[in-house]
């Protein structure tokens, strides 16, 4: 027997006695496959499978190792390849042949899968909505097995458990069987609303975050917006816009809660380090001025007069007060009032150079030519100097500006005045483009004047911005592969060595420059490093943005009360680079604000 299945390629034993049910070797894998009852030979297993069928017999694919069941035969193959569930060490490894056990069911003994009929609902029973080949009991609303699908059973159900409706009639269960479905209808279709109405405050809360950007009246929401989507999708997209515009709340109230909310998601954001503000008592006031204020909330904030400031009246002092003195006027300087603080004078004074001629011939009609041929060095030199302020003003400006940009233009330009200085006593003209056309027009004494004026306007710099100036940035910070460990200070030098091992960070460094601290996911990763460096980055030293404001807010004023405006949060919105977490906000909105 033993020599017979080593020669055999396929040992095929008899069915067994007993019958339906028995279980066969069919074959080993790979094939060939024969049939155990006509011994036909394939060299498919799915081709045996669909053969067996022909015989009324259904196939069960089982492993030889673990006798776990398979739909196919290439699936019990790749399963009897990773299955070592009952090898053992000291067991010799069988061949990579798994036999392939098929358990043949007679069409008779297989189960008998029951329809549903109409006759049951006079038992009180309905097909399941979950399958259709379960029965349920609208009394119960209990979901039974296909085996229960039989007269008898339900009947007995029917007296068993609920005694009371044996003898109800026919019409009673139709009229039960109606409302379950219209309520099962109702609960897709809250369903369905319910997903369209958080959609829909979702998209409220977007739209709303618009009107505020822009600047618009919080009731063009319900007068422009959803009529708009409501023409564009019933003629261009030839849908029907109904559902979809009243699942979006926009009216006039809405907008507005919609628009507070999200100012308040931003301000809670929001970690105050640093504050600059201009000159006046109202802002650096000892007592009652904001700066005090402030420090008393937030003793570590970090404050700083405006550079674009200081710069305009270092500028705007000296030449105003030259020119009251000459004029023996009883006052020398000028009250400030509202006017933009980087206003391009040096574009003005070219223009009027470029002109020079053209002005100087229009004011021979008025008998002021005399005089303005007499200051024309000191129009020139000054349509210059002006150019130099305009470039600076232009430097200290930007939303990216931070302490170390400002430093550097500031120290930049006190270094280039003693140059100008220096070069301008010695007839040198090349940084004064315009002195230079007219160098042999202008004398000694226009030349000692300027370089006095230059040296008057370095040390008045110097005093409005000795705290900038004097501003200790440490190396490690503009350098921070360059610098060893060991000069920094003790509770971030573990960091430091961190950052100079990452070879990613390197990179991003010789990219980005001073601005891989702000691109880095540094406050994560190092927040020793962050805590000392932030306030070189984020600490705005201009009052930039708040002049960049002033358009926003005659916008707002326009469109609503002026006490609207500080009140409310559009104005935030419109300004802020931060986003509101309008996810949270609509999971946490109440669709209707009234309940």
């Amino acid at each position: 027997m033993e020599s017979t299945t080593k020669n055999t390629p396929q040992h095929y034993p008899e069915r067994t006695a007993g019958g339906d049910g028995a279980e066969v070797v069919a074959a080993a894998y790979p094939g060939p496959f024969r049939c155990p009852l006509c011994v036909t030979a394939f060299t498919v297993g799915h081709s045996l499978t669909e053969h067996m069928r022909t015989h009324r017999w259904e196939v069960i694919f089982l492993c030889g190792r673990c006798s776990r069941s398979c739909p196919t035969i290439h699936s019990v193959a790749c399963h009897y390849r990773k299955c070592g569930r009952h090898l053992t060490r000291t067991e010799r490894r069988p061949p990579r042949r798994a036999s392939v056990t098929l358990s043949l069911m007679s069409s008779l003994a297989k189960k008998k899968c029951r329809r549903y009929s109409v006759e049951y609902l006079a038992y009180g029973f309905v097909p399941s909505p979950r399958d259709q080949l379960l029965p349920m009991c609208l009394l119960c609303t209990c979901s039974f097995s296909n085996e229960s699908m039989k007269p008898c059973k339900m009947k007995k159900h029917l007296l068993n458990a609920h005694p009371e409706y044996k003898d109800k009639p026919l019409e009673y269960f139709l009229s039960l069987k109606d409302s379950f479905h219209k309520g099962e209808h109702c609960l897709k279709l809250i369903g369905q609303c319910s997903q369209q109405l958080d959609k829909g405050i979702l998209a409220s809360y977007k739209i709303s975050k618009l009107i505020a950007q822009t600047g618009n009246a919080h009731n063009v929401g319900e007068s422009l917006i959803l009529p708009s989507v409501s023409i564009i999708m019933s003629d261009v997209m030839n849908l029907n816009a109904r559902d979809t515009v009243q699942a979006i709340p926009l009216s006039n109230s809405t907008v507005c809660r919609r628009i507070d909310e999200m100012a308040h998601d931003i301000e809670d954001q929001l970690n105050v380090i640093a504050c600059a503000t201009d000159g006046a008592a109202s802002m650096v006031g000892r007592y009652r001025g904001f700066i005090a204020h402030l420090k008393r909330v937030l003793p570590s904030v970090f404050t700083i007069h405006c550079v674009i400031h200081r710069e305009h009246l270092v500028s705007k002092k000296i030449v105003f007060s030259g020119n009251c003195e000459e004029n023996n006027e009883d006052f020398d300087t000028l009250l400030l009032h509202s006017e933009v603080r980087w206003l391009s004078k040096g574009n003005c004074l070219q223009r009027f150079v470029a002109l020079w001629k053209t002005i100087v011939a229009f004011m021979s009609e008025k008998e002021y030519e005399d005089k303005l041929i007499d200051a024309k060095a000191d129009i020139f030199y000054l349509a210059d100097m002006f150019e130099k302020f305009n470039s600076l003003n232009k430097a200290l400006q930007g939303r990216d500006n931070n302490l170390m940009n400002s430093k550097a233009a500031v120290v930049s330009f006190l270094k280039k005045l003693e140059v100008y200085w220096h070069n301008i006593g010695r007839h040198e003209f090349l940084q004064f483009p315009n002195l230079k056309t007219i160098a042999e027009e202008v004398n000694d004494d226009d030349l000692l004047v300027y370089v006095n004026h230059l040296k008057q306007i370095q040390k008045d710099m110097e005093e409005r911005c000795h705290d900038l100036v004097n501003l200790n940035i440490p190396d490690w910070i503009v350098d921070p592969f360059g610098v060893s460990a060991v000069e920094v200070d003790t509770e971030i030098q573990e960091s430091l060595i961190d950052l100079q091992s990452d070879t990613t960070a390197r990179r991003q460094f010789d990219h980005y420059g001073k601005d891989f601290w702000v691109k880095n996911d540094l406050p994560n990763k190092l927040p020793a490093l962050w805590e000392k460096v932030q306030i070189f980055f984020i600490a705005f030293p201009s009052t930039y943005l708040v002049e960049c404001g002033f358009r926003k807010v005659a916008a707002l004023t326009k469109s609503r009360n002026r006490m609207d405006v500080a009140t409310r949060g559009d104005l935030r919105l419109s300004l802020s680079n931060l986003e509101p977490d309008i996810m949270k906000l609509a999971k946490n909105c109440q669709p209707q604000g009234s309940h």
